[in-house]
């Protein structure tokens, strides 16, 4: 179950909310983050590996999400440039290989207001804190039960970072959507903001 309490079409928010309330008050808040000692070795023999339930709670569909972390396009940097941020750890480690692990961590999005796990969200990550992975899951949790909600704030520790080609990942990758007219304000948390220097912002 998503927060009670966050806006949802026909869940707590009637049909007419537009004529009820300004567009500005229903805002998604979001907040994302990489947890890196949720990891997960390879597995000796992987055929055994059943899922469950694949994607019906909070960790997405892994068949789609392994064709669009294939298929996505790496970011054009050196593999050993360093974050314009002073010193960030998601970015600076985004590259770092460990070939013992399926998971070098996971990365979801949650309610910023509630702390609540967005359904479908949580990603592995495959090698430090990528992009594509992130960008797939706030691709998800926009698009969940936000119909007619055309502002979201995304509060992330490297926004200053992942938002300058986000639109352009989004446009370039068929398994990233956003909703139609949907204005992403994106923020770094106060938590967070002494990883950061003057040119962030």
């Amino acid at each position: 179950v998503f927060c009670p309490a966050c806006p949802q079409l026909e869940i707590n928010l009637p049909g007419d909310w537009k004529d009820l309330y300004n567009e500005d008050t229903v805002t998604l808040h979001y907040v994302v983050d990489g947890n890196f000692t949720a990891q997960h070795m390879k597995m000796m023999r992987p055929e055994c590996d059943i899922a469950l339930a694949d994607g019906l709670g909070y960790m997405v569909e892994d068949g789609p999400y392994q064709n669009h972390i294939s298929s996505a396009q790496r970011p054009k940097i050196h593999l050993k440039q360093k974050s314009s941020c002073q010193n960030h750890r998601t970015v600076n480690e985004a590259n770092v290989n460990r070939s013992n692990l399926q998971a070098t961590g996971i990365g979801a999005t949650a309610c910023a207001r509630h702390g609540c796990f967005v359904l479908h969200c949580v990603v592995d990550f495959n090698k430090g804190e990528q992009q594509k992975s992130i960008d797939y899951s706030i691709c998800q949790a926009l698009s969940y039960n936000s119909t007619g909600i055309t502002k979201a704030l995304i509060i992330y520790d490297v926004a200053c970072q992942w938002y300058v080609k986000f639109c352009r990942r989004v446009e370039a990758c068929p398994a990233l959507q956003i909703p139609d007219d949907m204005d992403i304000i994106p923020a770094v948390g106060k938590f967070h903001l002494n990883a950061h220097n003057l040119d962030c912002f």
